[in-house]
């Protein structure tokens, strides 16, 4: 039985936009990702694993400038790790140990072929979408 998500954050929840002066910044990926993850936070324990250098307070804020950080329970940064990106399964390990979870009963979303592959080489089952507001097979 399913009981935690962990969401890749860049391209399924949020995505990078540039704004009228230049500046880089965080958007929701598309209308509707909160009301699902509302929706979701309901059933699961939800936990976002991010690759990138971006400090991961920064994230944070951005996470609760689109109000949708109340739904996770915990988000991780790769170089938190002390690790490359997802694109090495063994990332996905050192996360689940962290957050006391085990890959049987967690599914990983995200859009990146290789991340999902080494996804599902650490044992945990995957989605791969672009669009979580479409998501039915949970």
């Amino acid at each position: 039985m399913i009981k935690n998500i962990i969401f890749d954050g860049n391209g399924i929840i949020y995505k990078h936009t540039i704004d009228g002066d230049g500046h880089k910044k965080r958007t929701l990926k598309k209308r509707g990702v909160r009301k699902k993850l509302k929706e979701l936070k309901n059933y699961y324990s939800l936990y976002i694993l991010t690759d990138g250098v971006a400090k991961i307070e920064t994230k944070i804020r951005a996470l609760k400038r689109m109000r949708v950080y109340k739904y996770f329970k915990k988000i991780i940064a790769t170089y938190q790790l002390r690790m490359s990106k997802k694109k090495n399964y063994k990332v996905f390990i050192k996360a689940m140990e962290i957050w006391e979870i085990n890959a049987k009963n967690t599914v990983f979303i995200g859009h990146d072929k290789r991340e999902i592959k080494n996804a599902k080489k650490s044992g945990l089952t995957t989605i791969q979408t672009h669009d979580i507001t479409k998501l039915t097979e949970l």
